[in-house]
């Protein structure tokens, strides 16, 4: 287990547990027309598209400090823990039919998406919608899909400030897509090894927590560490970021350094 929290006692509670939430009322509603469940579900408004998000914090600030359009900054989403393969210290499982979250039984700090999935009712349906739409296609067809599905003028996309590369395939089309918009700058956080690195326009950074953390260590990888508090950040020698702005992880990540950021 990762030890990065002081005070771990609240999340050993949920460690291993089932917790009973909110049913999501749109995927129910989707499960009562046609009959198939959250892993069938796909918004048919969009269907052969993906859907981006526009509106977040971060969104804002790295719009801000590019000075562009915050509509030129975008986040793909998946699903939070089912594409989240080598998740361990803060993975859960929602299911949006039951309302029910499984947590790991190593949990030391929940998932803040699965969260966000149990108590607003648009999140769990746009990611299940992403991941349902691509899920079966090959690498080129998926790029193909991603491509059709971001905005003409774009400068920033994060990959994933939900859910995770479900596959080789999944991550081998955004490398297709980053290589068609060589003018925008793709990055995120992942907990796999293998699709750590920096280059030209895309950027990912390895996230504590995972399966994979004593490789990742090992290799001498740009890891993003969470911690309880600015305290225990810095009895750590470490400094966090995205206290005093919401942008500064981004600078660090496109510049293949480290990252460290207070549990939320």
């Amino acid at each position: 287990m990762l030890n990065i929290n002081p005070n771990t006692k609240q999340y050993h509670k949920l460690a291993g547990k089932k917790h009973q939430g909110k049913v999501n009322p749109i995927i129910k509603a989707w499960y009562e027309k046609t009959g198939l469940d959250h892993r069938q579900y796909i918004d048919e408004k969009m269907e052969g598209k993906i859907k981006v998000s526009k509106a977040n914090a971060k969104i804002k600030a790295i719009a801000e400090f590019l000075n562009c359009p915050m509509s030129h900054v975008i986040s793909v989403n998946m699903v939070s823990g089912y594409t989240c393969a080598m998740g361990s210290a803060c993975k859960g499982l929602y299911n949006p039919l039951t309302g029910i979250t499984v947590w790991s039984d190593v949990l030391e700090f929940p998932c803040y998406d699965v969260k966000a999935q149990q108590m607003y009712k648009a999140v769990a349906p746009l990611q299940w919608h992403n991941f349902n739409t691509l899920k079966n296609l090959d690498a080129e067809q998926m790029a193909s899909v991603i491509l059709a599905s971001l905005p003409k003028r774009l400068r920033v996309v994060r990959i994933h400030s939900a859910g995770d590369f479900f596959s080789k395939e999944y991550y081998k089309a955004w490398r297709i897509v980053a290589n068609a918009r060589p003018e925008v700058i793709f990055f995120g956080y992942t907990k796999h090894v293998a699709y750590v690195g920096s280059e030209e326009n895309f950027h990912m950074i390895f996230s504590l927590g995972s399966k994979q953390d004593a490789i990742a260590i090992a290799n001498g990888l740009p890891v993003c560490r969470v911690v309880a508090s600015k305290e225990q950040a810095e009895q750590m020698g470490l400094t966090l970021q995205c206290e005093e702005n919401d942008f500064d992880d981004f600078v660090k990540i496109i510049n293949g350094e480290s990252v460290t950021l207070k549990v939320h």
